[in-house]
């Protein structure tokens, strides 16, 4: 029996969210006919003249359109995507404090009919 097996990378959401968001920027990269390929966890590595470059943050955009003699796509959506969100600040709690309570709301353990004739006998 044969059979041919095919291993797939397992791909995050948020990866394949990116990988989506970056399209405009991979149209120039075919329109060009420049080679690239996909890194892992994400980033794009397109060759151009015997010159890697490598696309893997925001930051990395210019250079990596200047290099590869493309013009910058609008990617104002993967720029949202990929910053940290911002963490609101938490409210400061107050310090605790003991409270001691009267002796006459202490818990006194009750003794059920049960429990009483085990003890007489």
């Amino acid at each position: 029996m044969d059979a041919d097996i095919i291993i797939l990378q397992d791909l995050s959401w948020h990866t394949l969210q990116q990988r989506r968001l970056i399209q405009p920027l991979v149209a120039n990269l075919k329109n060009k006919r420049l080679l690239y390929r996909w890194t892992y966890p994400f980033g794009l590595q397109v060759t151009r003249d015997g010159t890697t470059v490598t696309l893997s943050s925001p930051e990395d955009i210019p250079q990596s359109c200047q290099s590869c003699g493309i013009k910058e796509p609008d990617l104002s959506e993967w720029i949202k995507l990929t910053l940290s969100p911002k963490i609101p600040e938490l409210p400061q709690r107050e310090d605790w404090t003991e409270v001691e309570s009267p002796k006459s709301k202490k818990k006194k353990n009750k003794m059920t009919p049960e429990k009483r004739k085990g003890r007489d006998e």
